[in-house]
């Protein structure tokens, strides 16, 4: 529709609804301040904020978001989010670079809905120098902080679908692994040891499921495997003994990073079956012959049925197990 409108998440502004603000700049903005604790009011999205290219230029660059922090009582630049539609590739961050170099900004993001790269600017006597980095900081939060998690502080996020889809993304244009069907089964693993680290993890104890911006790839993925020996131990009546975790240390380091300051186990189950679907697209059903139910057709079949406490119920072809959790919160 050429003239469809959405409210803009941050300035409440009636804005026009691209496939950029749909997919890209009003989730990013919802994660950065429902996930991250940043303010509203230290974003800026509509009017754009506009860096200048020099004192005297009265157009600059407009900002898709341009998230700011008070240092000494003074406003900075901390973050800037170069947002594209879900079609467009991020794999180019020279103009991001630019908008970085010609600002306080040490954080630069691109995102475009289905994936996401996260860079940070080191500045020195020969200019400035990009470097790709795991996960973005929390409000509050230095950059070598990022990962140092325990188990306290760890929160629940509303936004795991976004999360999956960022992963998703990333796991698919860097990762070693590219059909859905094994990447779905090597997510499940990973979640699996996820949980296992935040139950038996002791609460002084940092998080094994982390990366940090000083661990190399070869460190997270040991640390990693490490895990899910444990986790498989523990499991062994969910995990098969012939399991083993086949992302390699890169592709590690993207989803954890993604993930590792979120708790699985109390985020809520209704999200996590929904962003569960993100790895489970429709070739995959299809060609699998596994046919994935609508939410609110399996609501309405449920109330149908009328459900007791005490009734047996049976589905030999369960896939998420839609009807089953359904029925449960029924009775």
């Amino acid at each position: 529709m050429p003239h469809e409108k959405l409210t803009d998440y941050v300035s409440g502004q009636a804005i026009p609804a691209t496939p950029e603000e749909k997919y890209a700049t009003q989730p990013f903005s919802k994660m950065l301040v429902e996930d991250y604790g940043y303010d509203k009011s230290m974003i800026i999205t509509r009017p754009q904020f506009k860096i200048k290219r020099s004192p005297s230029d009265k157009v600059g660059y407009p900002i898709d978001i341009c998230v700011f922090d008070k240092i000494n009582g003074i406003k900075k630049i901390k973050m800037i989010v170069e947002c594209k539609a879900p079609n467009e590739k991020i794999s180019d961050t020279r103009q991001l670079e630019i908008y970085m170099s010609l600002s306080d900004s040490e954080i630069g993001i691109m995102f475009n809905g289905v994936d996401s790269i996260y860079l940070r600017k080191i500045r020195n006597e020969n200019g400035d120098v990009f470097e790709r980095i795991p996960a973005i900081p929390k409000y509050g939060e230095k950059l070598d902080e990022i990962g140092l998690y325990k188990k306290s502080n760890l929160i629940p996020t509303h936004n795991l679908k976004s999360i999956f889809r960022e992963i998703r993304g990333w796991i698919v244009a860097n990762g070693n692994i590219t059909r859905d069907e094994d990447i779905a089964s090597q997510i499940i693993l990973l979640m699996l040891c996820k949980i296992y680290d935040e139950r038996f993890t002791s609460m002084k104890d940092n998080c094994q499921f982390r990366a940090t911006l000083s661990d190399t790839d070869d460190e997270i993925e040991n640390r990693i495997n490490k895990l899910f020996l444990a986790t498989q131990n523990k499991y062994n009546d969910v995990i098969l003994s012939t399991d083993t975790i086949e992302f390699d240390g890169k592709t590690l380091r993207g989803i954890i990073g993604r993930l590792q300051r979120f708790s699985i186990i109390t985020t809520d189950r209704d999200c996590m079956a929904d962003a569960f679907e993100v790895f489970i697209n429709k070739s995959v059903k299809e060609s699998e012959g596994q046919f994935f139910t609508p939410r609110n057709v399996i609501n309405v079949i449920i109330q149908a049925i009328d459900i007791k406490r005490d009734d047996k119920i049976i589905d030999s072809a369960c896939g998420s197990g839609g009807f089953l959790v359904e029925a449960l919160k029924k009775t």
